[in-house]
């Protein structure tokens, strides 16, 4: 599992190792030299290769200066550039001993000659001891603009590393105050551990691969807060959430989940969100839709039980119209009166708050039941942007599609915080908020970006939530776990489907994920490390 912390919780871990005179910048800057020449060396020979360091006031550009005075040795021809007009002195001194070319901007086509020949630059100018929004100032900002539309223009683009952090993103909250001005870096190596905000959309966007180094404070590290989690495929067989059955388990003890899924205007989605149940392993799935769907699903899946009766979990609303939720909402309150788990999804997220007017028999409209107060945090709501915004304002809450996507992090634990349940919002990166613990997951391909994925997603977590409820409802905090877990495993089952030759990536449609998912489990009950690797 990687954890990821606040800016704020690593500063103050270094804070007695500062104290100490422990160093903690020499182990950064050799670090970063070493991930430097990594990169340096996959482009051609190192020697000769030119790189430029655009360096900061602070100790974020002094790592970058002490890790380019190590590429110098290594015959790289170095250029400094001090964007804000000054740089840390005892770094400068050290790079101009060694022969390294320190550019004050003065010049701007000096400076911009310099970029477009450069074959590594290194992104050394914002660290995490800036404010709470950091943003280029200029001349930097312009400096950033300028070079991004002559790469966008036709102009050759070197490898960028970013130190600790791409400049202008917010390494806590992953908000990102001017996107025109943020280098979009190949690797981004930080220090001590990931930042929260890395592993977060949009600044995950900027980051690229991202390398956690261990510069020693990991004693001192550990007494703070995790503020994101992000699950990665070891971790569903260490934390139980995937296991071989027993030899006396059996169709009940394994799970049975309910799904009310698909209409007669999307009856796809009943068969999507029931093959990802069944291929996630759940022992047996009771169809609880429409006539027409419930067809489909019996003539590819003929395991389902297609009567009502006992289930341990239920999912509810891919596929399925406001009306046809609105006749599930008794239902739903049954489930939720035995604190059972639920995943409500589409169609569903409607009964969630407000009160949409339904049609009766004569035409007109009537108030519709709801889902209003407080939802145990053992329902799982899966909302994209778009849906969030209207569960938002079904609670008092304003706010719009583009503020959501700007700051995911903080929109999913506020959902969270408002409705009770368990928030996965859907994205380039998925966010799950629960009590006390929020994940970050960004395992599958931008091909996942198809018709009928998010019907898959809800099948998978409802089988893992029909397979655990009783710790669902027993631990504030693991439909949460089982929830990130889910958009693990489908993302890499994407990611798989995607495989088509080696090292390469093509489309894939939602029953491809489907297919691929007991693939995923059954390397992850062997070793966790080979699929998507």
């Amino acid at each position: 599992m990687i954890h990821g912390y606040s800016a704020s919780a690593v500063r103050n871990a270094e804070a007695p190792y500062l104290a100490a005179d422990v160093p903690l910048m020499e182990r950064a800057a050799f670090a970063l030299a070493r991930v430097a020449l990594q990169e340096l060396r996959r482009r051609g020979p190192v020697r000769a290769a030119r790189a430029v360091v655009l360096a900061g006031r602070g100790n974020n550009g002094a790592d970058g200066i002490l890790a380019a005075a190590s590429l110098v040795r290594r015959g790289v021809q170095v250029t400094v550039v001090p964007v804000f007009g000054t740089a840390p002195q005892f770094a400068i001194d050290r790079i101009e001993a060694l022969g390294g070319r320190v550019l004050v901007p003065t010049d701007d086509q000096e400076l911009l000659d310099a970029l477009h020949r450069a074959d590594l630059i290194v992104d050394a100018m914002i660290g995490t001891g800036s404010d709470a929004r950091p943003a280029l100032r200029s001349p930097a900002r312009e400096l950033i603009v300028e070079l991004k539309r002559h790469w966008g223009t036709g102009g050759t683009r070197p490898v960028v590393i970013a130190v600790d952090l791409p400049s202008g993103v917010d390494a806590t909250s992953g908000e990102v105050a001017v996107p025109a001005a943020v280098l979009s870096a190949d690797v981004t190596v930080t220090f001590a551990a990931a930042k929260a905000g890395l592993l977060c959309d949009p600044a995950a966007g900027f980051t690229g691969r991202l390398v956690a180094i261990d510069i020693g404070i990991d004693d001192e590290l550990v007494q703070h807060q995790v503020d994101v989690c992000r699950l990665e495929l070891a971790d569903l067989r260490g934390l139980g959430i995937v296991a071989t059955p027993r030899r006396d388990s059996h169709k009940y003890t394994r799970g049975v989940l309910g799904i009310a899924a698909g209409s007669a205007q999307y009856p796809g989605a009943a068969v999507l969100t029931v093959g990802g149940a069944l291929r996630t392993g759940v022992g047996m799935v009771r169809y609880l839709g429409p006539n027409i769907p419930r067809d489909l699903v019996l003539g590819r899946y003929p395991e389902v039980v297609a009567q009502p009766g006992r289930v341990q979990a239920l999912v509810a609303g891919p596929g399925v119209s406001v009306a046809d939720a609105r006749a599930l909402t008794g239902h739903i309150r049954d489930m939720l009166d035995q604190n059972m788990p639920l995943v409500l999804d589409a169609g569903a997220l409607s009964l969630v708050g407000g009160s949409v007017a339904q049609e009766d028999d004569s035409g007109d409209a009537s108030p519709g039941e709801s889902l209003a107060g407080e939802l145990p945090s053992s329902v799982v709501l899966t909302p994209h942007a778009g849906e969030l915004v209207q569960l938002m304002e079904s609670r008092g809450v304003t706010t719009d599609r583009a503020t959501v996507q700007a700051a995911p992090l903080l929109w999913a634990r506020r959902a969270h915080e408002i409705l009770g349940a368990t928030v996965l919002l859907k994205g380039p990166t998925t966010i799950i908020a629960g009590p006390g613990v929020t994940y970050s997951q960004a395992d599958g391909p931008s091909w996942l970006a198809t018709a009928g994925a998010g019907d898959v997603l809800a099948g998978v977590i409802g089988a893992l939530l029909a397979s655990h409820d009783e710790q669902c409802r027993d631990e504030p905090g693991f439909a949460a776990q089982l929830a990130a877990a889910g958009a693990l495993i489908h993302g890499t089952a994407a990611q798989l489907a995607a495989q088509w030759i080696p090292g390469g990536t093509g489309p894939v449609v939602a029953s491809d994920i489907v297919d691929h998912i007991p693939y995923v489990i059954a390397d992850a009950l062997q070793s966790g490390q080979s699929v998507g690797q």
